[in-house]
C-alpha cells in the first residue's frame, strides 16, 4: 500500500510498462478514487488565488453546456455526453484498451462495453483483441468517429469565440500561457 498525493490508501502502483487488464484499470479507478476523496475532504495541494476556484468551476459548467450544444448541433441526437467523453478518450490516446476507457469515462468495465458496442453500431469505433493480451480488447476511432470528434470540437471553439466576441480584445495578454498550464494541470482527466 502507499500513500497517494491526496491522502488515499492505495495498492503499490505497479511499474512495469505491460501492466495491463484490471490491474491498470484498479490502478486508474484507485488513484481517481484517491483524488475525488482528497477534494471531498478539502485537501488541497497549494493555496489558491482568491477566486480562482469560483471561476474555474464557472468555465466547467460553461464547458459543459458548450460541449453539450456543440454535440446537438455536430451530430445531432447521435451521442451521450459518455459517447463523447470515450470518442475524446480515444482520440487523444489512440488504440485503448476497453478497461482504460471504462477507468477515463468512470463507468464500469460492463458499461463501457456497452458504450463501445453502440459506437461500434455508429461505426464510429472498431476493435480488436489486445495481441499482448486475449482478454483485454484495444479500441480504435474511426475515419467516421474521428470526424465527428472534429466536427464537434470545430462547433464547440466557434461557439467559445461567439461567447468571448468583443472581450476578446481585453484579456491580458499573458492569459494564453496561463490557461496553458491551468490545463496542463488538468490532463489527466482529459
Amino acid at each position: 500500500m502507499h500513500q497517494s498525493r491526496w491522502g488515499a490508501s492505495c495498492p503499490a502502483p505497479h511499474r512495469r510498462p505491460t501492466l495491463g487488464g484490471p490491474a491498470r484499470a484498479r490502478n486508474e479507478r484507485c488513484r481517481v478514487a484517491g483524488i475525488v476523496a482528497g477534494v471531498a475532504a478539502g485537501a488541497h495541494p497549494v493555496e489558491l488565488p482568491e477566486g480562482l476556484l469560483d471561476a474555474l468551476e464557472q468555465l466547467m459548467f460553461a464547458a459543459i453546456g458548450l460541449t453539450t450544444i456543440a454535440l446537438e448541433q455536430a451530430a445531432p441526437g447521435d451521442l451521450t455526453f459518455q459517447q463523447w467523453r470515450a470518442l475524446v478518450v480515444l482520440g487523444r490516446a489512440g488504440d485503448t484498451r476497453v478497461s482504460d476507457v471504462a477507468a477515463r469515462v468512470g463507468v464500469s468495465l460492463p458499461s463501457a462495453s456497452r458504450l463501445i458496442a453502440r459506437l461500434m453500431e455508429r461505426g464510429y469505433v472498431d476493435s480488436a483483441r489486445d495481441d499482448h493480451d486475449r482478454r483485454e480488447t484495444n479500441v480504435t476511432l474511426t475515419r467516421r468517429g474521428a470526424q465527428v470528434r472534429r466536427a464537434v470540437i470545430s462547433r464547440r471553439r466557434q461557439l467559445m469565440m461567439s461567447a468571448l466576441g468583443a472581450e476578446a480584445g481585453t484579456l491580458a495578454p499573458g492569459l494564453g500561457r496561463d490557461l496553458e498550464k491551468l490545463a496542463g494541470a488538468f490532463d489527466e482527466y482529459a
